[in-house]
């Protein structure tokens, strides 16, 4: 591993809602649709269960460009909140392995 480590994000001073330097972009609908009818014309045994969640995420990925276009205050997230990085010491949680900080909308980070 080398390189810099990323730097968090941080409100502006003032109080203004910022936006952070890149945002994972999800994949335009039109892919998923054409992921689906690719594996149709390969007639390839995924193609039911690729199909049956298409709704779901075309719900999904309107809510995640609304709430992107709305530019959401962001604060300083853990950024990796599994289990391994979860300690229980007797005085209570600790979160360990920071290097996945950043800014981001909280309950995008649940």
């Amino acid at each position: 591993m080398g390189g810099q480590r990323p730097r968090p994000h941080r409100p502006a001073r003032d109080g203004r809602r910022y936006r952070p330097r890149r945002r994972a972009r999800a994949a335009p609908l039109a892919d998923w649709h054409a992921w689906v009818a690719e594996a149709e014309a390969a007639d390839h045994p995924v193609t039911a269960p690729t199909r049956s969640p298409l709704p779901v995420i075309e719900e999904a990925t309107t809510l995640v460009w609304e709430a992107q276009r709305n530019h959401p205050r962001t604060v300083l997230v853990h950024g990796d909140t599994s289990q391994a990085n979860v300690l229980r010491p007797p005085t209570g949680y600790a979160l360990i392995d920071w290097e996945g900080a950043r800014a981001d909308v909280p309950w995008w980070e649940a």
